[in-house]
């Protein structure tokens, strides 16, 4: 595994980005700011391999970054409204780094911290860090670990393990921006996309859970048979912008649940998990000046994301399905991205 200097913290602390590439021709860029996936190269249908995540050529735009792009996201991925929540008879107070909410794990997050390498190998890297108690308002101490690694058959694997010394909500994801056409000067409206739901989180007008587990049958929201996203602009999806929904995944345990596929370079991505839910969110808010790798500039709909988590805002709704992770309890989940060709 290659290890490479990235850059410097403005608090000091060095970055490193590790490469590795497996017998298949897949090559991952990581680095131990937010654990964040720089780089993943994938074969085209003609054995052209090319970059297919959203990422910057530097350093310094990620500690700028509000898309989160390829990075760890935790505690809690996603929203908890209000910047708050209770448990067990007491009001913990987050912070409101989305004015009034709390997102995706706060000013201290895992995407704003530099992990220690705990190991590394050929094709894996085991990043960890221990996030202290009342860190952005969380109760306990949390030790976790993130494991990525590339174990053969065209495979990207995530697994994350944790422990606490408290009880306290987790819900960790990756957040990062897929385009398979691997040129991210063109929109992904093409993509053919799945998504195994049969229900989905209803939203309110400023994109928040009613409470409402509404399906997907006879809406813009069903991915069941795959579909493209052409009706990504649809007045349904005004509110959002296009497509930014959290998804009730079907079964259980290790499956298959989502897939996404270029028809222009025949590239297939399949996502697997444990997890219950899938946040599905097709880059909807580009940042002004803001240039990717190659020095293309960011734009609207130019990626898609495939966040395996818990339900959103699961701390203000007991019907949806959430993690509460106990004193001494031992977590630990996996998310697979599988990638080839059709």
């Amino acid at each position: 595994m290659e290890q490479q200097l990235f850059g410097t913290t403005n608090s000091g602390f060095p970055v490193y980005c590790f490469s590795m590439t497996d017998k298949e021709g897949i090559t991952a860029t990581v680095c131990n700011y937010g654990c964040r996936i720089i780089q993943l190269s994938t074969p085209d249908r003609t054995g052209f391999s090319r970059n297919i995540v959203l990422g910057y050529d530097q350093f310094p735009p990620y500690e700028a970054d509000v898309k989160y792009a390829g990075a760890v996201v935790g505690r809690v991925a996603n929203v908890i409204r209000n910047a708050k929540f209770e448990l067990d008879g007491r009001v913990y107070k987050l912070t409101p780094n989305d004015p009034p909410h709390h997102l995706h794990g706060g000013a201290q997050s895992f995407s704003n911290t530099v992990w220690e390498v705990l190991e590394r190998s050929e094709c894996r890297i085991v990043f960890s860090h221990r996030f202290t108690d009342g860190a952005d308002g969380y109760p306990g101490n949390l030790d976790v670990k993130v494991i990525y690694s590339l174990p053969g058959n065209g495979a990207f694997h995530i697994r994350y393990e944790a422990v606490s010394d408290q009880k306290t909500p987790i819900s960790f994801t990756n957040h990062s921006y897929f385009n398979l056409d691997a040129d991210f000067t063109r929109n992904i409206t093409d993509h053919l996309i799945q998504i195994r739901a049969d229900q989905y989180l209803e939203l309110s007008e400023q994109a928040l859970p009613t409470g409402v587990l509404a399906s997907v049958a006879d809406s813009r929201l069903d991915f069941r048979i795959p579909r493209t996203l052409e009706h990504i602009e649809d007045p349904a999806l005004q509110s959002t912008r296009g497509y930014d929904h959290t998804f009730l995944l079907s079964g259980n345990g290790m499956r298959h649940v989502a897939s996404a596929y270029s028809p222009y370079t025949g590239r297939r991505m399949q996502v697997y998990t444990d997890l219950p839910a899938l946040q599905f969110y097709t880059s909807n808010y580009p940042e002004d000046l803001l240039f990717l790798h190659d020095g293309v500039p960011d734009r609207i709909h130019n990626a898609v994301c495939f966040e395996t988590q818990y339900a959103t805002d699961f701390v203000h709704h007991t019907s949806f399905p959430g993690k509460y992770l106990l004193p001494g309890e031992r977590y630990s989940s996996e998310t697979v991205y599988r990638f080839d060709t059709v």
